[in-house]
C-alpha cells in the first residue's frame, strides 16, 4: 500500500519546497542517501530474522540499551507492535533507580540484553552494558546478550566476553537508522514483520521520488 504525502501550501505541489525535493532527488540518484536506499534492501533481511529468533528464543524480556538514535528508531517501532513475548524494554538512560527497578522485577535466565552505539564509545551506554553484564554474571547467565556496534569500545568489551556483535552500518547515522537493524531487530523481536516495515518505507519513498509532495 502506498500513502501520498500531502503538506498544506498555497498550490497542491508545495513550490516552496520543489528546490529541496530535486536536491533529494539527485542525492538518492547519485547514491549519497544509504540511510533511504536501504527501503529498498532485502538482502540482510533472513539474518536479521534468525537474530531476532536467537535473542528471543528463552527471553521473557529484552533490554535495549541506548541513547538518542541508537534507541529512538526501537522505542517508535515497538510501540506499534502487539503486546508479545518477550517484552522490549528501551532503556536510553542512567537512573539509578529506575534501572534497579526494572532489574528487580526480571530473571536474568529469562532475559537477553541488546547494546546499541554506532560509534561504540557512547559513555551511557558503555555505563549501562557493564552494568547489565554484572546482573547477568550474577544470575548465571553471562552469555545472554549481544551489541550491534561500530568500532569502539561496546565491540571491544563484546569480543572480550564472546559475545555475539552486529555491526552497525558505517554509513547510516544513527539517528537516521530506523530501517538498518537498530530499529529493524528489536522490531522485529517485539513482533513486527522487518520486510514489511521496509517494503512500506520503499513504497512511500517511490511515491516521493515519482509524484513529489502532490
Amino acid at each position: 500500500m502506498s500513502y501520498r504525502l500531502s503538506i498544506a501550501s498555497s498550490g497542491p505541489a508545495c513550490p516552496a519546497l520543489a528546490p529541496a525535493l530535486a536536491g533529494l532527488r539527485r542525492q538518492f540518484a547519485a547514491g549519497e542517501l544509504p540511510c533511504l536506499a536501504i527501503a529498498r534492501d532485502r538482502a540482510d533481511l533472513a539474518a536479521l530474522g534468525r537474530e531476532a529468533r536467537r535473542i528471543a528464543a528463552g527471553s521473557d524480556h529484552v533490554l535495549v540499551l541506548g541513547m538518542g538514535g541508537a534507541s529512538l528508531a526501537a522505542a517508535a517501532l515497538a510501540a506499534i507492535a502487539r503486546p508479545s513475548r518477550p517484552r522490549l524494554h528501551i532503556v536510553d538512560n542512567i537512573d539509578p533507580v529506575s534501572w534497579q527497578r526494572l532489574l528487580a522485577g526480571l530473571d536474568p535466565a529469562r532475559s537477553h540484553v541488546l547494546a546499541v552505539s554506532k560509534s561504540g564509545e557512547t559513555a551511557e551506554t558503555l555505563a549501562l552494558f557493564l552494568l547489565a553484564l554484572d546482573w547477568l554474571a550474577a544470575g548465571g547467565a553471562p552469555g545472554r546478550a549481544t551489541a550491534i556496534a561500530g568500532p569502539g569500545a561496546l565491540r571491544e568489551i563484546a569480543q572480550h566476553r564472546a559475545l555475539p556483535v552486529l555491526a552497525h552500518p558505517p554509513d547510516i547515522g544513527g539517528r537516521f537508522s530506523a530501517l538498518t537493524l537498530t530499529g529493524l531487530l528489536p522490531a522485529a523481536i517485539a513482533g513486527l514483520d522487518a520486510a514489511a516495515v521496509r517494503a512500506g518505507a520503499a513504497a512511500t519513498l517511490a511515491d516521493l521520488l515519482a509524484h513529489g509532495l502532490e
